[in-house]
């Protein structure tokens, strides 16, 4: 319960704050590449619109909500980066420093700050929607004690607001 009003209010508070952009969510699977502690994911993205362009290069903020089926959270903000390949196929980048926390039954990664980065292409079905898949990786870059670090997979939707 404490996640989903985590969730919730993560959500509000970042919409109130990007007057126009998107809003992404994302289902997935953590721990995709060594798959020590495997389990479904989630995740809600929400992005403010271009603050530059140059030509199909675009760059944004944006702020994301991450919680996975042992309960793990991670919630950060950051800097998205877009390139048009065509009028409906994009590839994005981002990095995004957050804070991270284990459950008791989760994957401990070493710090409560974490770092995403995250590579992505998307495709316009509609005016305003995207599909897209999602690989990101999430470090401490060994500030910790450990660093093991966690890779997730997604399968995104986004809509534009």
């Amino acid at each position: 319960m404490k996640i989903i009003c985590l969730l919730t209010a993560a959500t509000v508070l970042s919409i109130g704050s990007a007057s126009a952009g998107e809003v992404l969510i994302g289902l997935g699977y953590d721990d995709a590449v060594r798959g020590r502690s495997a389990s479904i994911a989630a995740e809600i993205e929400v992005r403010s619109e271009p603050v530059w362009t140059y030509g199909s290069f675009g760059v944004r903020g944006g702020a994301a909500v991450e919680v996975d089926a042992d309960a793990d959270f991670w919630a950060g903000a950051g800097i998205i980066a877009t390139y048009d390949l065509t009028q409906d196929l994009r590839l994005e980048g981002s990095f995004m420093p957050g804070y991270y926390a284990a459950s008791d039954d989760g994957t401990n990664l070493g710090h409560k700050l974490e770092f995403r980065s995250q590579a992505a292409i998307s495709y316009q079905i509609m005016e305003g929607k995207r599909v897209g898949l999602a690989f990101e990786h999430k470090s401490n870059a060994n500030i910790g004690t450990k660093n093991p670090g966690i890779e997730t997979a997604f399968v995104t939707l986004s809509s534009t607001f």
